[in-house]
C-alpha cells in the first residue's frame, strides 16, 4: 500500500514537472501576441535582392537581371489580425538581352558591332498593401496584396559589342544613358507573404513579393507594339522595432 501511495506521489510530481515548459512556452507566446496586438503600428527597415525581367507587347522577351533593394516601411494595425502597409524602397530592376527595338531604331549607329544589350532602370518604389496575420501560429505570418508605383530615376543601357580585328575577337561594352526613353512612372500590382520572428524587443522579418507591371515603361514609340513593363520579384530581411 505504501509502495502504490509513493508511485502515485512520484506520478504527480513527474506530471508537474512536464507541465512546466508547456506553461512557460504557451506564457511566452501569450505574452507576445498580446504586445503585438496592442501595439497598433510599427515600423522597420528592410533590404535584400530582387529578379527580374521585362516584357514587351510584341511578344519578345528577356533574361533575368539579378538587383537589390532597401528601404523602410511603416504599418498601421487597424484590428489584431488585418493591417495597412507602405514601403519605400529605392531598387534596381530591368532585364538582360533584350530586344534592340526598344531603345533603339534598327538604324541606330549604336547599335554597330552590338550583339546584346541590358538595360538596368533604377527608381524609387513605393507599393501600398492590406496585410493578414496569421497570429494563431508561432512564429507569425502574414499574407499581403496592393499595388506599387516606382518612380523612375535612371535608366542605363548596357551595349555588349564584339568586334573582329584581323581575325581576333574582342568584348566591350559601352554605357548609355536612356532615362529619356524610358517613362517616369510605373505601377504593379504586388502579392506577397512573410513571417516575423521575434527576438528580444525586435522582430526579424522574412518577406517574399511579387510585382508585376500593368502600365507601359516605354517612352520610345519608334515601332508598332514596341511598349514593355516589367516583373520581379524581391526577397528581402529586416527588422521591426
Amino acid at each position: 500500500m505504501k509502495s502504490l501511495k509513493h508511485t502515485i506521489q512520484l506520478l504527480v510530481l513527474l506530471t508537474l514537472i512536464a507541465e512546466i515548459p508547456f506553461q512557460s512556452t504557451a506564457q511566452r507566446r501569450r505574452s507576445y501576441r498580446s504586445s503585438q496586438s496592442n501595439a497598433t503600428y510599427s515600423y522597420g527597415a528592410t533590404a535584400g535582392f530582387n529578379i527580374s525581367s521585362l516584357a514587351p507587347e510584341n511578344g519578345s522577351n528577356s533574361n533575368n537581371m539579378l538587383g537589390f533593394f532597401g528601404g523602410g516601411f511603416f504599418e498601421y494595425r487597424f484590428t489584431e489580425k488585418i493591417g495597412g502597409q507602405i514601403n519605400v524602397n529605392f531598387i534596381q530592376l530591368g532585364g538582360e538581352k533584350i530586344p534592340t527595338t526598344l531603345l533603339f531604331s534598327p538604324n541606330s549607329i549604336f547599335l554597330y558591332d552590338v550583339k546584346s544589350i541590358d538595360l538596368s532602370i533604377y527608381g524609387i518604389d513605393v507599393p501600398l498593401t492590406a496585410k493578414y496575420h496569421f497570429t494563431e501560429f508561432s512564429p507569425e505570418f502574414y499574407v499581403n496584396l496592393g499595388l506599387s508605383g516606382t518612380y523612375i530615376l535612371k535608366a542605363q543601357a548596357a551595349l555588349n559589342k564584339e568586334t573582329s580585328v584581323g581575325g581576333m575577337y574582342s568584348s566591350n561594352t559601352t554605357y548609355v544613358d536612356v532615362t529619356k526613353k524610358v517613362q517616369n512612372l510605373q505601377a504593379c500590382g504586388v502579392v506577397g507573404c512573410g513571417t516575423s520572428i521575434p527576438l528580444g524587443n525586435l522582430s526579424i522579418l522574412l518577406d517574399i513579393t511579387f510585382h508585376y507591371g500593368i502600365t507601359d515603361l516605354s517612352a520610345n514609340n519608334i515601332a508598332a507594339n514596341n511598349g514593355f513593363n516589367s516583373k520581379f520579384l524581391k526577397v528581402g530581411v529586416g527588422v521591426v522595432f
